[in-house]
């Protein structure tokens, strides 16, 4: 009853959240997206349906072919022991990792000791150390 209770309370501030910092302004931006005047150079592209039906028949096929080759493979995988399966799971979870991975390395590209910011403040400022040490500390 206590656990019942507790998510209840959780409820309506999760709610208020998700109403207050997603909702809002996902329907600010789609109201001033068909209110406002467009711009010169996006009348164009609005104007033509080639643009979407192409767009929308490439995400249908890129969709089914995906699945024609995604769910067989998927099948395979998890129920069939063959040679390389451990190398072809971990070399399918490369895109789940790699955004992670490239987020850390831009930090250190730009904020680390002799990163893109420290290297321009050390030589705008004349210092000899590196002003921002948020890295390695």
């Amino acid at each position: 009853m206590g656990k019942n209770l507790l998510l209840k309370a959780l409820a309506l501030p999760a709610a208020l959240f998700v109403l207050v910092f997603f909702l809002y302004p996902v329907l600010l931006v789609f109201l001033q997206a068909f209110t406002k005047p467009l711009p010169v150079v996006w009348s164009g592209v609005f104007e033509s349906r080639n643009l979407f039906v192409n767009a929308f028949s490439q995400a249908l096929v890129s969709t089914f072919a995906a699945f024609l080759i995604g769910f067989p493979a998927a099948y395979v995988v998890a129920n069939f022991d063959f040679p390389g399966k451990k190398m072809l799971k971990a070399v399918s979870l490369v895109p789940f990792v790699a955004p992670s991975i490239l987020v850390a390395l831009s930090f250190v590209i730009i904020l680390g000791y002799n990163g893109i910011a420290n290297r321009l403040l050390m030589g705008v400022f004349g210092l000899s150390e590196p002003p921002i040490r948020i890295l390695y500390g």
